[in-house]
């Protein structure tokens, strides 16, 4: 198994400062007429093929959404979700560590909008305007892992 962990803004629809706590209890249909999670399709993409791959969530407040309405905003990518980390910005680091000590993946990586200092050479970055929609975001995801694990 491989791990890759993301976060949503950025990612998966532009960047922005995430989704106010107010439209948490949101309907998925209401999530994705506002515009947010518009690049999973791409996301399910650019995961074909991998079937060894898990995808876990570790932005705060995509954590803070209910499960169902998660893998509907999802949607083709949601096959591949194993969870979200629930988790603020000051403990992601410590919920990510113990994640991947009681997982044990082969391999696995952050996609990203921005670089971050901790374990940078397994962050994928990505371009906050066009997250995993974008050719090259695609290509660097397919240039760090191949179909099958080493």
């Amino acid at each position: 198994m491989r791990v890759l962990f993301f976060v949503c803004d950025g990612v998966l629809h532009p960047s922005c400062q995430g989704v106010p706590a107010q439209h948490w209890q949101a309907t998925a249909a209401s999530f994705l007429d506002a515009g947010y999670f518009r690049w999973s399709a791409h996301l399910a993409d650019a995961l074909e093929g991998y079937n060894d791959v898990v995808l876990v969530n570790e932005c705060n407040w995509g954590a803070k959404l209910k499960q169902r309405t998660f893998l509907q905003c999802l949607g083709p990518s949601a096959r591949w979700f194993a969870g979200a980390l629930d988790s603020n910005p000051a403990s992601i680091e410590g919920a990510r560590a113990l994640f991947l000590q009681v997982a044990h993946p082969v391999d696995w990586m952050r996609m990203l909008p921005e670089p971050q200092p901790a374990n940078a050479e397994r962050v994928l970055l990505v371009d906050p305007k066009q997250g995993i929609s974008a050719a090259a975001a695609k290509h660097s995801f397919h240039q760090h892992w191949h179909k099958e694990p080493a």
